[in-house]
């Protein structure tokens, strides 16, 4: 039979990869609720993505929602009596409005959270499994890392307030320059002190060509710790050439009422949008009165799904053509046989009949494949077109005919690219044949 893998889908594939890579660090499944009670969103509306929210009355009458979001329902939830640290990982759907046509979507996330006795080594193990989560989807990728407290520091030097910080980081994250030194001019900043907040917008490569460029401008004890931590994570995750597709972008900044440290983006080649997002959120959990500090990301196999389309493909092994009419339990009969075909069975068989279109190339190529031409003695009455032949030898590309069994039943074999790869029979008269 073939293996059970076989039978996934790419992004299937991609969750139980993801999964099994954390739960080879010693991350455990956290068990999670579809519902949440709505004031537990309507309280943390700055840690969501979206501010609105799907919501009910259940039976008593209490007011519930399908949660938006992972992390607030793990921070609440979470044992209070651990001590040292928990490791613990989901694989949730989440309920959003979506960025492209502003409705509701069910949204697919996996990731992880490090909750308690965050330190060193536990930053760079969430920066880690990031990254290796990154490289299970494509090689093509990057994590982008800022640090919180280096733009908080700059603005606590300026002066500045939770209110002002709030409208500054929303124009850092635009990377909108020109509104942001009006801002700055505006809000009577320094012009040094300005100069700095504003280089936050396009401060942004490599650890090694941008830590330098940060310390020229660091001005307090706060950003000065910032930029030692990032130095610290690049030392340790460098050696382990986790740092190849890393790069520091301190315009990366989100919510300060939640987070306070190491913030990540990840976006891979082909995706349209933000893959990967996560950070330190230890201001969260001291509002659900937890202990410790916390850690996290979320992957978003949705935003992958231009990745892991397929072309409209004939993915079988065998390919069977039939004639309407044919006598339908003979041909289920014959199916079934060849089905459970070799040494170990589990053949894929796709069943067509000859009034259908198959235009796209197949999926798998199948191991010496011989070249199929059309047998006019099998098919007496076939209409040929564009050449005599379905398939090229095994490896070769198609031809992209077509052939049928009058001039105005025509059946387009395959494509003009991609591999010619299935066994093709036609069943007539009561039994399978092979097109010769």
């Amino acid at each position: 039979m073939r293996p059970l893998t076989d039978l996934f889908t790419p992004q299937e594939r991609l969750i139980f990869s993801l999964r099994s890579l954390y739960e080879s660090f010693g991350y455990s499944r956290f068990p999670m609720r579809r519902f949440e009670e709505y004031a537990l969103y309507v309280e943390n509306k700055s840690f969501l993505k979206s501010e609105s929210v799907l919501a009910f009355a259940d039976a008593n009458g209490s007011l519930m929602a399908l949660k938006p979001d992972v992390t607030l329902s793990i921070v609440k939830h979470a044992s209070t009596k651990a001590k040292g640290i928990q490791k613990l990982y989901y694989h949730e759907n989440v309920y959003r409005v979506s960025q492209t046509d502003h409705a509701f979507r069910e949204i697919e996330q996996i990731g992880v959270e490090l909750l308690g006795d965050v330190d060193l080594f536990g930053m760079c193990e969430v920066l880690r499994l990031a990254v290796e989560s990154l490289q299970a989807v494509h090689e093509d990728y990057v994590l982008e890392v800022s640090h919180m407290g280096f733009a908080n520091g700059l603005m606590d030097a300026a002066g500045l307030g939770d209110a002002e910080k709030a409208e500054l980081f929303g124009l850092i994250r635009q990377k909108n320059g020109h509104e942001l030194r009006a801002k700055l001019r505006q809000m009577a900043v320094a012009e040094t002190q300005a100069e700095s907040i504003a280089r936050l917008a396009n401060l942004s490569g490599t650890f090694a060509e941008t830590l330098p460029q940060a310390e020229a401008i660091a001005v307090s004890g706060e950003t000065r710790a910032a930029l030692r931590e990032l130095a610290e994570i690049f030392a340790i995750l460098a050696p382990l050439g986790l740092c190849r597709h890393m790069r520091l972008d301190f315009s990366i900044l989100n919510d300060l009422d939640y987070y306070n440290g190491i913030v990540l983006q990840g976006y891979i080649k082909g995706a349209p949008r933000m893959a990967l997002s996560g950070g330190r959120y230890d201001h969260l959990m001291r509002k659900f009165g937890k202990t410790g500090g916390g850690m996290g990301f979320a992957l978003y196999p949705d935003e992958l799904t231009r990745l892991f389309a397929k072309p409209t493909a004939i993915d079988a092994d065998v390919l069977v053509l039939y004639r309407p009419g044919e006598d339908a339990v003979q041909l289920s009969k014959a199916v079934d046989a060849l089905r459970m075909e070799g040494d170990e069975g589990g053949k894929r068989v796709l069943v067509m009949p000859l009034t259908a279109q198959l235009a796209a190339p197949p999926a798998k190529p199948v191991a010496a494949q011989l070249a199929i031409p059309i047998n006019r003695a099998n098919c007496p009455d076939s209409n040929i077109t564009n050449g005599e032949e379905i398939c090229a030898p095994a490896g070769n590309i198609c031809n992209g005919v077509s052939y049928g069994i009058s001039s105005d039943t025509s059946f387009a074999a395959y494509g003009a690219t991609g591999p010619c790869s299935v066994r093709t029979l036609l069943f007539q008269d009561g039994r399978l044949q092979e097109v010769e």
